[in-house]
Parts: C-alpha cells; structure tokens; sequence
C-alpha cells in the first residue's frame, strides 16, 4: 500500500508514536507524515526487509525506503514498523530506530499479552499522537 501512496484506514482511537532519537516533531502523526514524504519525494518506495513479528495483532518489521526529493536528493534508510490492526483499521503505528529492534520487539511484546499497557504509552511519550 505505501509505494501506492495508500494508508491503513485509521480506527477512532488510532494512535501513532515516534520513538526515533533526534527527531524533532511536533505530535506524531505518521499519516500526514507519509503524505509529506510522498509530496517532497514523489518516487519514494519502501520494502519489507526483515519481519520480525506477525500475529493476529499486527506486525513488527524493518523497513527499507529509497527515494529522489524534488531538488534531486537521494536519501535511503531503514527504521523499524510496529502495526496493530483491529476490525481491519490501522489501532496504532510506532517508529524506531534501526538500532532499537530490541525496544520495539518488546513494546509488540507487551501489546501482545491481554490487559497490558505498554510502557511506552504508561511513560507518555513526547510524540504521541
């Protein structure tokens, strides 16, 4: 769906958070974040790398993503997909780092099991969304 430029359709209470470090953001909000870089880099494409998780929950993968800006940049990168889906809307979306896979396999984790909180989402997160 995203090199069509599509997204998940979002649930009410659809939530997203950037755990990325050095990401200065105001609140979170990947939708229009996927928008923008589809306008400021028109050929951007992304590829499923490495799956590290899939259940009836959702799943944790690395990314890999290329693209052109405009201006005739070419930037390439990985980070790591955390996608929950229920009722078949996107429930929530969180971004890592590459370097941080064993945060975010926790954080899937913690989702996973019945009545648990994340503690990403106890702590509140600056970005969340």
């Amino acid at each position: 769906a995203f090199n069509r430029h599509e997204v998940v359709p979002p649930s009410p209470d659809w939530a997203s958070i950037d755990h990325r470090h050095g990401i200065a953001s105001a609140p979170f909000d990947v939708i229009a974040y996927a928008h923008a870089a589809w306008v400021s880099t028109p050929d951007l494409k992304g590829y499923i790398e490495t799956v590290h998780r899939l259940s009836d929950l959702g799943t944790l993968v690395t990314v890999a993503s290329w693209g052109t800006s405009q201006q005739g940049f070419r930037a390439e990168w990985r980070d790591i997909h955390l996608l929950t889906i229920e009722g078949g809307l996107g429930k929530r979306f969180e971004l890592f780092d590459e370097a941080d896979l064993d945060k975010a396999l926790e954080t899937f984790d913690e989702l996973s099991r019945p009545g648990r909180t994340p503690k990403t989402q106890r702590r509140g997160p600056a970005r969340e969304w």
